[in-house]
């Protein structure tokens, strides 16, 4: 038997453009104190915005369930192994040769800190051999003494690589042909039972895994969803888009004002991604799907993966904490010079190394008997 090409389906641009978000969103909560300091008169703005920031991981983990639930759900069930080989592979292609170039990026960094004798503002546990050969396998969140290492934000890569080695199993889970209300109880369960642990405050096992455990398998429900309203032509009789976006802006403002634990805005992203979803013509869809906003949601990874790597130099070029009270135009300019650099790295690892590695790795696996 001949396995099925992996063909991607329709691109929803918008879904895209989310990537973009939830990467600035990451970025603007590694920086939120410093640019709060830097920018006391909009300082408070800046510390709602972005201190929920780190929920950008979660709204990235949703999307990834969706999106590939969307792509490839349909192609992995009835199991082939030659199809499911084909998926990993192309996974991999999307996410290896960034995080090896970091990797190495990281391992150039601490050889040269370590001949100056210079300090890279992160902890001496960061750099452990046995952590370098787990990042290598991109198994360095698997086990129970996962830490943030070399670098870090590579370790919702590992759980990304973990869920695509278990979606085959969810694939089948999305052939059976759940109703509605089912689907939305599946997602209130997977999404509420990791907002109470979030609340419980389990830190190790809650962003270490168990996110990745909870909301991969919500947004592919969350696709479920969509794909079957859509087939069934259901629509939607009152703007949900602009609801969501009022309702999520409060809760971002409450949870600023009353000093609430940010996890209680899990659902509400959930909710906001489905929105995007099921309406392509909405009005938060149409932003999103501009031509700006899909570039920076296809650089997105490479942005998440850069940010940190690149900072551990920047903050020795152009330590921001310096400009704290100097004259607006010289931290204006220091901001530009530091984020610009930021974000020229991202694109720059986007077009020579994610992209043309991505293609070669896709060519190395033609089409198998299974």
């Amino acid at each position: 038997m001949v396995s099925r090409p992996l063909i991607r389906k329709v691109e929803i641009p918008a879904l895209t453009g989310i990537r973009a978000l939830a990467a600035v969103w990451v970025v603007g909560f590694h920086f939120h104190v410093t640019l709060s300091l830097l920018f006391p008169d909009v300082g408070g703005w800046i510390t709602v915005l972005f201190r929920p920031g780190r929920l950008g991981v979660d709204l990235f983990f949703m999307l990834s369930g969706f999106i590939i639930a969307y792509n490839y759900a349909d192609r992995l069930h009835p199991f082939r192994l030659g199809s499911c080989r084909e998926f990993l592979w192309a996974r991999l292609a999307r996410l290896y040769p960034v995080h090896l170039a970091t990797l190495f990026a990281c391992l150039g960094l601490y050889g040269v800190a370590a001949l100056a004798r210079a300090h890279l503002n992160t902890a001496a546990s960061n750099w452990g051999a046995l952590d370098f050969v787990r990042n290598v396998f991109l198994i360095h969140a698997w086990t129970s003494d996962s830490h943030p290492n070399w670098n870090f934000p590579s370790w919702s890569i590992s759980c990304e690589w973990l869920a695509y080695l278990c979606f085959p199993a969810l694939a089948a889970f999305a052939a059976i042909k759940w109703s509605r209300g089912t689907l939305w109880m599946f997602v209130g369960l997977l999404l509420g039972s990791y907002l109470c642990l979030c609340l419980e405050e389990w830190s190790g096992l809650r962003w270490m895994f168990m996110g990745i455990a909870f909301e991969f398998p919500a947004g592919v429900c969350l696709c479920l969803l969509c794909t079957r309203a859509k087939a069934a032509e259901q629509t939607i009789g009152y703007p949900l888009q602009p609801a969501m976006v009022l309702i999520l802006t409060a809760a971002v403002v409450a949870c600023a004002k009353f000093n609430l634990n940010d996890a209680w805005l899990i659902p509400l992203l959930g909710l906001t991604l489905y929105a995007v979803a099921i309406e392509p013509q909405g009005m938060l869809s149409r932003i999103l799907a501009c031509r700006p906003v899909c570039y920076w949601g296809r650089v997105s990874y490479s942005l998440y993966m850069t940010h940190a790597v690149t900072s551990m130099v920047m903050v020795r070029l152009v330590p921001l904490g310096t400009f704290e009270g100097r004259a607006i135009g010289l931290r204006l300019g220091a901001c530009a010079i530091y984020f610009g650099t930021l974000a020229g790295a991202a694109v720059l690892m986007y077009h020579t190394i994610e992209e043309p590695a991505r293609r070669r790795m896709r060519r190395l696996l033609p089409a198998k008997e299974s």
